[in-house]
């Protein structure tokens, strides 16, 4: 995935996620529990249930949420995106 290719590219990279206990799962064994679960993450990349803790100090924003949620979940973490941040869509 992306954040694969941004690891290794040295870019910090956060996903955020819905649950926290996916996010936890990520963190522990670097793979997403349920999607691509054959793809191994670079410990690098870090995983947040957490809209402020994902988007803090983010440089640039890539969304990747397919295209039937992304109102849905844009809506819901507007508040946290920061001023003047690009917001990047890879819909899928």
């Amino acid at each position: 995935g992306l954040s694969t290719v941004f690891a290794r590219k040295g870019i910090p990279t956060t996903i955020l996620v819905r649950k926290k206990e996916t996010a936890d799962y990520i963190n522990r064994h670097h793979r997403h529990p349920t999607y691509m679960n054959d793809i191994q993450l670079p410990p690098s990349v870090m995983a947040t249930s957490s809209p402020q803790v994902a988007l803090a100090d983010a440089t640039y924003i890539v969304h990747t949420v397919p295209v039937q949620f992304t109102r849905e979940f844009l809506n819901e973490i507007k508040e946290f995106v920061p001023a003047n941040v690009p917001v990047m869509a890879a819909s899928k």
